[in-house]
């Protein structure tokens, strides 16, 4: 169902991996297209409490077109993820033919958790709708003709799949996450046989063993100095 022409490997290069940790902003809502763009210098990526979210590519795959500009990208309340829907509040919907899109990102794991696993929730699927999640921990995602994959360094990907009949899934990682994780997410709707539409796709990322700021470590240190002084001189 893919397109034939399809770019053999998302990501980039181990530097815009790594790199996109530097001077990043909090999350906003906006376009895919303006995520796509990127971020006011200095600024490379964005970030959900410690994670830092980067190098989003948006490809359409089959069907009427829908454009970067079309989506809307939502950062999560209370979770690290996103809600994509489509801008103006419309649903995304097929009717009669076969409309299928992909979007790109990578997360990097700042400080030091790990992510273990992730959820995803489809709100309100009518039809033939399905979406899927493909994950490759501490690798990039490689698309190859119509199959995803993990590039090297070598890994299993992942994936998690969210149905009209499902539209809540979880996914718990046999090897999880510890620096980066590469994203790829494929929306197809099939409206050969009516109507397919949906509100919205909710993503979430599970972090575990997050390890505090350094400027809190710091800051605790300084505490635990200061009541060590402080109790010493009341010895004395």
């Amino acid at each position: 169902m893919f397109k034939t022409a399809l770019p053999a490997l998302f990501l980039l290069s181990a530097f815009s991996v790594f790199g996109s940790t530097v001077g990043t902003v909090p999350c906003a809502t906006g376009t895919l297209a303006a995520y796509e763009s990127g971020f006011a210098p200095p600024s490379s990526g964005c970030s959900i409490g410690i994670l830092d979210y980067s190098t989003f590519s948006y490809q359409d795959l089959q069907g009427p077109a829908i454009s970067a500009s079309d989506v809307l990208v939502t950062p999560g309340t209370g979770s690290n993820g996103f809600s994509f829907s489509q801008v103006g509040g419309a649903p995304f919907s097929a009717n009669g033919d076969v409309v299928q899109f992909a979007i790109y990102y990578t997360i990097v794991i700042d400080p030091a958790p790990v992510i273990p696993g992730a959820d995803t929730h489809l709100d309100p699927p009518v039809g033939d709708v399905s979406v899927t999640e493909y994950f490759c921990n501490d690798s990039l995602l490689r698309l190859a003709q119509t199959t995803y994959s993990c590039q090297a360094p070598a890994s299993s990907i992942y994936s998690l799949t969210v149905t009209t009949a499902a539209p809540n899934a979880a996914i718990t990682f046999k090897t999880p996450a510890t620096q980066y994780e590469t994203v790829g997410i494929v929306f197809t709707l099939d409206g050969t046989k009516g109507l397919a539409s949906f509100d919205g796709l909710d993503t979430n990322t599970t972090v575990t063993g997050a390890a505090p700021e350094p400027a809190s470590v710091m800051l605790v240190g300084l505490f635990m100095v200061a009541g060590g002084y402080k109790l010493k001189k009341r010895k004395n």
